[in-house]
């Protein structure tokens, strides 16, 4: 079975990582739509744009969940 709700590292506002920006929340897991895989993170990188986005180089909208190398283990699949 699933879980219903995940851990995240939510970015509220754009500050310098040094003012450590991010906030621990718990979010709804939306449900499993048709073609969709979830994955259970195991590791997480920081790459080179989420640097810029903290110093306000690249814009983007908040809140906002950063990250994009990840590596996971497949938990489920949708249909289709």
């Amino acid at each position: 079975m699933l879980p219903q709700t995940s851990k995240v590292a939510m970015l509220r506002e754009i500050h310098p990582p040094q003012a450590r920006p991010f906030v621990l929340e718990e979010v709804a897991i939306p449900p499993l739509a048709e073609g969709a895989v979830p994955g259970r993170m195991v590791m997480a990188g920081v790459c080179g744009t989420d640097v810029h986005i903290l110093h306000g180089r690249v814009p983007i909208r908040v809140p906002a969940i950063l990250g994009h190398q990840n590596v996971a283990r497949v938990e489920a699949m949708g249909g289709g």
